[in-house]
Order: C-alpha cells, then sequence, then structure tokens
C-alpha cells in the first residue's frame, strides 16, 4: 500500500478555528475550502493519505475518508494521491 504522511501547518487550528458556515476545512492548513476541487483519502486513523491508485478498506478502523486540499496546499501533496472532482 502506497501512502504519504501530511505535514499540517503550524497555523492549522488558528486557521481552523476561523471557518464559519459549514465551509470544510483544507486538511493541510486548515484554511476553508469553499469551492472544493482536490480531496485526499486519508487511512490509518490520521494524516496518511492513501494513492489514488490504491483501493482503502472502507471497514478498517483506521479509515478516515476523503478530505478536502486547497489548491495551494495541493502543491505540497505528490499528485498521485491528490483525487480531482
Amino acid at each position: 500500500m502506497k501512502t504519504f504522511e501530511i505535514t499540517q501547518t503550524e497555523n492549522f487550528s488558528d486557521n481552523e478555528n476561523r471557518i464559519t458556515g459549514g465551509i470544510m476545512p483544507c486538511i493541510r492548513c486548515g484554511k476553508g475550502v469553499k469551492n472544493v476541487k482536490y480531496t485526499v483519502e486519508l487511512v490509518d486513523g490520521g494524516l496518511t493519505a492513501l494513492s489514488t491508485k490504491e483501493t482503502a478498506d472502507w471497514n478498517d478502523g483506521g479509515y478516515m475518508g476523503f478530505h478536502p486540499i486547497g489548491s495551494e496546499c495541493k502543491k505540497h501533496i505528490p499528485t498521485e494521491f491528490i483525487h480531482k472532482h
């Protein structure tokens, strides 16, 4: 299984706390993503992104699902881990 560990920015919590209106936070920086164009699929109970070529086990207790990634933050994640919508 090919994975990539996402590192959150130092100001993730500050950015996430500023979000209002049901907007989802970017999994890397915590800023609100208004129009979700990119997501990463997280496994292993944390910030471990699964390659788009792999199939996740949805029944695994560590499966975290799909989370938005902002267009600037996607530059810090290899393209093979980014799902485009």
